[in-house]
């Protein structure tokens, strides 16, 4: 989900590939980091635009800000060419100056997805994340400042997990105000530190990889100090009191955009069904 909801066609574009940094969750951690030419990927966009009339991309890339200079010459690119397109993309906290969030804005930037993972210190050192709570007040103010919509996106039950720190990040997510937040349960990838960390603790409920997706219903681990049954009703918890809560429901109501609202209405209604409806299955 983008949070554009306007019409449209709409489209997904990789211009990145691997990750410098270290976190221990993910499969692409400390690889060789490469970026598609920005002239070539704003051509791409000119490309599609002309030829099948998409106007709307989501910048599929974790961390596109690494490089500030590409998205200000990407920006400038837009806005010389009068592209008139919609964006959004993803980026680690820390690396979206604000000098190049402003200019993305104003080439068409709607939302920046950042990787929060968890309010908690401890747990993102547990990660080896590298980065932390400050840096994700800083790039929230920074969108709440420009017009950019902020989108958090958490993970419940990373090594250390406890009630102390789902309440840490539930604490994080009410002060920084994103527009939405999207919380999955941690996946240990094979081959990753955090896989070696949950089986050397035994803390794996299966091992069925076709059932390692982030946003099922079901947690595959468990933590030392919460069980399975706890990782299912933290996750409810935490969605009920940060994106479900009135307060954010109302923050995000457009009062001249009926049609942003009730497309936003069946949205929330739907992912609610989902959340409340889902059962703790043994």
């Amino acid at each position: 989900h983008t949070g554009t909801w306007h019409s449209g066609r709409f489209g997904l574009l990789a211009l990145t590939r691997g990750c410098p940094f270290g976190c221990t969750f993910c499969a692409y951690r400390q690889t060789g980091y490469r970026q598609m030419p920005a002239k070539k990927a704003v051509d791409e966009m000119q490309r599609l635009k002309e030829t099948v009339g998409m106007d709307q991309f989501l910048l599929f890339d974790d961390i596109i800000a690494l490089k500030p200079r590409y998205l200000e010459e990407m920006s400038e690119l837009i806005l010389e060419r009068h592209l008139d397109i919609r964006f959004v993309c993803c980026t680690r906290a820390e690396l979206m100056p604000r000098k190049a969030l402003e200019g993305m804005k104003r080439a068409g930037l709607e939302q920046v997805a950042v990787g929060i993972e968890s309010g908690s210190r401890e747990v993102l050192d547990n990660i080896e994340k590298g980065n932390g709570p400050d840096d994700v007040r800083r790039v929230a103010k920074d969108c709440h400042e420009t017009g950019v919509r902020f989108y958090g996106l958490c993970i419940i039950g990373l090594p250390g997990e406890t009630e102390k720190s789902v309440q840490d990040t539930i604490d994080l997510i009410r002060e920084t105000k994103p527009f939405y937040s999207q919380f999955g349960f941690a996946i240990p990838y094979p081959n990753t530190p955090m896989w070696d960390w949950y089986e050397s603790r035994n803390l794996f409920l299966h091992k069925d990889l076709g059932r390692f997706n982030p946003l099922n219903p079901e947690p595959v681990i468990r933590t030392e100090a919460l069980a399975r049954e706890d990782l299912i009703r933290l996750r409810k918890k935490i969605y009920m009191e940060t994106s479900f809560s009135l307060s954010n429901l109302v923050r995000n109501i457009r009062w001249n955009d009926m049609a942003w609202n009730i497309q936003g209405a069946k949205e929330v209604g739907s992912r609610l069904l989902s959340l409340v409806g889902s059962k703790i299955v043994r």
